[in-house]
């Protein structure tokens, strides 16, 4: 039975730090991205890509680099948290003040977004809430 490589090889992450969203681009989740790209590529794959929770866009400057062309769609609130994500984000990460946690977030909007990924043509801001 065939299958996707990547995920034969791939091995459980230990996260030291889950809310660190800033990561520098030699960081474990872009090593990821670009190792799916490649997988997705070599496979041949086609179709529309997505990233949810978008925040001011940096990660899906990367995600378009990779996958140029593509219909990208943007899953965010383009505002930040409201009070009952805010409280189920406390509780995750109680190591986390609470006002920082408040704060985080709110400095986005779509045009933000579209203007850090530079491809308004193929992408597509969605208003989304959990």
């Amino acid at each position: 039975m065939g299958g996707c490589s990547f995920f034969k090889s791939a091995r459980p992450l230990e996260l030291k730090d889950p809310f660190r969203y800033m990561a520098p681009e030699g960081d474990m989740r872009h090593q990821v991205l670009k190792r799916l790209a490649d997988e997705i590529e070599s496979l041949g794959l086609e179709g529309d890509i997505a990233e949810l929770g978008v925040f001011r866009g940096r990660f899906a400057r990367k995600i378009r680099k990779l996958f140029p062309g593509r219909t990208f769609y943007l899953f965010d609130t383009f505002e930040g948290f409201d009070d009952g994500q805010l409280a189920l984000e406390s509780e995750k990460f109680p190591h986390i003040k609470a006002d920082y946690i408040s704060q985080a977030f709110k400095d986005t909007s779509v045009e933000a977004v579209l203007a850090e990924i530079g491809d308004v043509e193929h992408s597509r801001p969605m208003e989304a809430r959990l």
